[in-house]
Formats: structure tokens, C-alpha cells, sequence
């Protein structure tokens, strides 16, 4: 029996950039809350739903920790809908335990909500957190 190879396209795979505001404190430890809507987030061209599987953080700071979540707003405040994982300068890369589907297009789209915690490690130094969280995945069409 003949036996045919056929050699599979391999899934293109993208990054996104999510922008961290930069915020800077009078104290050694800085926290800092934001809420960004998807659509802040920059994506190559044509790229208008994507499947995240890893999350990578570009940190502007030796001591940083960032959670990040998908979620809404309201009166009370911010709600994590979906929690995306921690990301810092001790892990600055991590892979989702499964695929995380974002629709930068959708009129309800949710917010990207990071919460950022940075400390300069040395007292009466202020420092200033800031940097960016690239979301790596796949285009869905």
C-alpha cells in the first residue's frame, strides 16, 4: 500500500502590543491601576480576532508584577472577568493553560484591566512603572 506525506502549514502566529501606562510615585513601591479597551491593544494589520496562548511583559523596571485580566466596568468599579495570569520580571513570559479568544472588533469587546505593582528596592527612591505586555497567539478568521 503507497503511502502519501503530506506536510502540514504550520499556524501563523502574531504579537500584539498592549501598552502599560507609565506611572511614577513618590515612594520606593509604586501601584497602579488601568483599564484599556481592546482596541488599544496593536495588532499586525488584518488582525481582528486572535486566539492568545502566551503573554509576554517588557518591563521599563527591574521590579515589576502585573496581573492581567479581561473584564468590564461599572459604578462599582472594575470587575476581572477573565483572569489571564501574573506576569513579572521573575516569569516576564507565560504560556496560557489554553487559548484566551480576543475580538478587537466586537461593539461589547471587554477591557484589558493590569493592575502594576514596581518598586525601585531601595528606600526614599521613587520609582516608575511602565512597559508592554505582548500577547502571542494565532488570527482567527
Amino acid at each position: 500500500m503507497p503511502v502519501t506525506v503530506v506536510s502540514s502549514t504550520p499556524a501563523l502566529t502574531v504579537r500584539c502590543r498592549l501598552a502599560l501606562d507609565v506611572s511614577a510615585g513618590a515612594a520606593p513601591i509604586v501601584r497602579q491601576t488601568q483599564a484599556n479597551p481592546v482596541q488599544h491593544v496593536v495588532c499586525p494589520a488584518g488582525v481582528s480576532r486572535l486566539d492568545v496562548q502566551r503573554v509576554v511583559l517588557a518591563s521599563l523596571v527591574p521590579q515589576h508584577r502585573v496581573f492581567l485580566a479581561l473584564g468590564s466596568a461599572s459604578a462599582l468599579g472594575l470587575a476581572p472577568e477573565t483572569v489571564i495570569g501574573t506576569l513579572s520580571d521573575g516569569t516576564p513570559d507565560l504560556a496560557l493553560p489554553r487559548p484566551v479568544r480576543i475580538d478587537f472588533t466586537a461593539p461589547s469587546s471587554p477591557l484589558f484591566i493590569a493592575v502594576q505593582v514596581c518598586s525601585s528596592g531601595i528606600a526614599a527612591i521613587a520609582e516608575a512603572c511602565g512597559g508592554d505586555v505582548y500577547l502571542v497567539g494565532t488570527p482567527v478568521n
